[in-house]
């Protein structure tokens, strides 16, 4: 069973996070081991909690979820990050800094537990020690990838007017990206 530990200032939003999780408990059992309002009590609180898994807002008052992120870079034994936010312009940022996943409000049920079950599979806490290790030994950062001329999504070959990219699931090692959009023009 994965411990999770949920930090978002706002209260519906953990509530939300909590339905989902039981609602999902037979696919991917969780327990609640924690829970902040802000970046503050998520950087006093966590480390006590035990958390195998942080679902971590990144607009919060205090301390920006992406900072939190980087203290938690930091520490030997961090639970796995999987980002929970409405804005998707941090996608890049997030995966910088090695979060599992990112996961976009609402969040739907199906997607929670595809991640849950994500870091599960691969130890949630490992996910943080393998993505120490690759940063020491090197730095392809998301936004290259998502520039790449070879990027190719599952969807069909744009055509020549869209304005976004659509990236449905890349993965690079263990880290997954879904369903993030980007405003980068085709056309360079």
């Amino acid at each position: 069973m994965l411990r999770v530990f949920i930090a978002d200032d706002e209260a519906p939003a953990r509530a939300r996070l909590r339905e989902l999780m039981e609602d999902i408990m037979p696919e991917a059992p969780t327990q609640v081991v924690g829970e902040a309002r802000n970046g503050v009590e998520t950087i006093e609180r966590l480390p006590q909690s035990g958390a195998d898994v942080l679902l971590l807002d990144i607009e919060m008052p205090g301390m920006h979820g992406l900072e939190v992120a980087r203290h938690l870079t930091r520490l030997s034994d961090a639970p796995a990050v999987i980002f929970v936010t409405a804005h998707d312009r941090h996608a890049v940022d997030a995966f910088e800094l090695n979060a599992l996943d990112y996961l976009l409000k609402p969040v739907r049920s199906a997607r929670l537990a595809a991640a849950l079950k994500r870091a599960a599979a691969i130890g949630a806490r490992s996910v943080s020690k393998i993505a120490r290790h690759r940063r020491s030994a090197s730095r392809t950062t998301m936004a290259a990838i998502l520039h790449s001329p070879s990027l190719r999504t599952d969807r069909s070959s744009p055509s020549a007017g869209d304005a976004d990219l659509q990236v449905d699931v890349v993965e690079v090692g263990i880290i997954h990206v879904s369903s993030v959009v980007t405003s980068h023009s085709r056309g360079q």
